[in-house]
């Protein structure tokens, strides 16, 4: 078992029959230590200057794009998916033309809004009853501006499927989310409002001049936009009804959010994801309670930590947690508001009329696999047409970038018409979190 260095470096320095040799192992055990620290700090130091000097350049490039981003008031309302301005976007891709918009949405309360969106278009002809459309949810990237994908220098980011997509002819949209990189606060993990975000961008690839796209499109999404995806696969044919949603695709989906939290809350990943849905959170119920939920440090910094993006986010998150540091007081969960409000943004079981394809990795650190367990049982007693797809050994990151053609094989079969293969009743390769306890 390995010792755990606090508690051997509070060990005395001197002890009886042969504490010679003892204290001598000590003395090796503090220099080992202390050694050790320096070239953490030494390598937090290096990390921050460079961050430092990466971020006046990202300052300087979001501050070019600021007014592309800013909307006026007077502009802001009218049809959701409706376009305010777009703009060629350079991507690292082959066969398509790459565009960044803005384009309108609205919140779950049905208040306007924008949001910022890439969209992909094949330059292939299209075919004669037009493209087929893919909506895709990214993960957690932070809610600050430059953490929006349509932003970023690394617009790609998470899409190592997309090259595949557009060799099939479909179009794909991939919206930034409201309040993340436009005006007003991003809305994680409220999935009314993510739902809203990701149908409208699909009204806005229909919208788009040069798209030459069907009414048929396909939701997919990864961790946050896990979540994201299956409250679209539960909301998205009330939200256009004039589309037709064939199919919602997840890997390592955030969707049982107690037992995730429940599990995670005094864990590294606290401070890199803690602060995106208080503020989150706090948006949609301003009458969230803070107070004896969060730790000094945590009242202190979940607003500014909130705007991170999720390198520098993680980073910090794990520094702190190094040096004992907690977000929380205790599990938010055991207070009643925090623990009703993870019920109402957890997706519920999917109908059984939409087929529903979700990857775990059992390797995942982040979004537990039993957490993913527990969805299976609970959605396939429900009746849902559910296919799950475990991959032995996979991370959170891996899982997504193994599975590109395994979801677009899924897809593609939905867009035909196929019927979907359900995998209830199998065996589960993880015990669901509550038969862990």
């Amino acid at each position: 078992m390995n010792a755990d260095p606090s508690q051997l470096a509070k060990a005395p320095d001197g002890e009886p029959d042969g504490g010679g040799v003892r204290k001598s192992g000590h003395r090796r055990l503090r220099i080992t230590l202390l050694v050790f620290g320096g070239l953490f700090l030494a390598l937090l130091v290096v990390t921050a200057a460079v961050i430092h000097v990466e971020s006046a350049d990202v300052t300087q490039d979001q501050q070019q794009l600021d007014p592309f981003y800013a909307v006026e008031a007077d502009q802001i309302a009218g049809v959701p998916g409706s376009i305010v301005r777009s703009e060629p976007l350079a991507v690292k891709l082959t066969d398509v033309s790459a565009f960044r918009v803005v384009y309108r949405t609205r919140s779950s309360e049905g208040t306007p809004r924008v949001s910022g969106a890439m969209i992909l278009v094949p330059t292939a002809k299209p075919p004669a009853d037009g493209r087929k459309i893919v909506a895709w949810a990214h993960p957690t990237l932070g809610m600050g501006d430059a953490c929006a994908p349509s932003r970023s220098a690394d617009t790609l980011l998470d899409m190592g499927f997309a090259q595949e997509m557009i060799n099939n002819g479909w179009v794909i949209t991939a919206t930034d989310y409201a309040g993340v990189g436009t005006q007003g606060t991003g809305r994680y993990l409220v999935g009314q409002d993510e739902a809203n975000d990701v149908a409208f961008s699909v009204a806005m690839a229909h919208n788009f001049p040069a798209a030459d796209t069907s009414k048929t499109w396909a939701v997919y999404g990864h961790s946050q936009g896990g979540h994201s995806a299956l409250w679209t696969g539960e909301l998205g044919e009330s939200i256009l009804p004039d589309f037709k949603l064939v199919g919602t695709a997840a890997v390592a989906p955030a969707a049982e959010l107690e037992t995730l939290i429940a599990q995670q809350w005094d864990k590294p990943a606290q401070w890199s994801i803690g602060p995106d849905f208080i503020v989150g959170w706090s948006s949609k119920y301003p009458n969230l309670p803070l107070n004896g939920i969060l730790t000094d440090q945590g009242s202190a910094n979940y607003q500014s930590l909130s705007q991170d993006c999720i390198v520098e986010a993680a980073l910090e998150g794990h520094t702190r947690a190094e040096f004992g540091q907690s977000l929380f007081t205790k599990n938010p969960l055991d207070d009643p508001a925090w623990s009703k409000i993870a019920q109402e943004q957890t997706p519920p079981p999917m109908r059984p009329a939409m087929p529903t394809f979700i990857v775990q990795g059992t390797g995942d650190t982040l979004v537990l696999p039993n957490t993913q367990a527990e969805l299976s049982e609970r959605w396939c007693r429900a009746g849902s047409d559910l296919s799950m797809l475990w991959l032995d050994g996979a991370s959170h990151l891996s899982a997504q970038s193994l599975s590109g053609t395994a979801v677009s094989q899924w897809i593609q079969a939905r867009f035909d018409g196929r019927p979907a293969s359900s995998t209830c009743g199998l065996n589960l390769p993880v015990k669901p979190y509550g038969s862990n306890r």
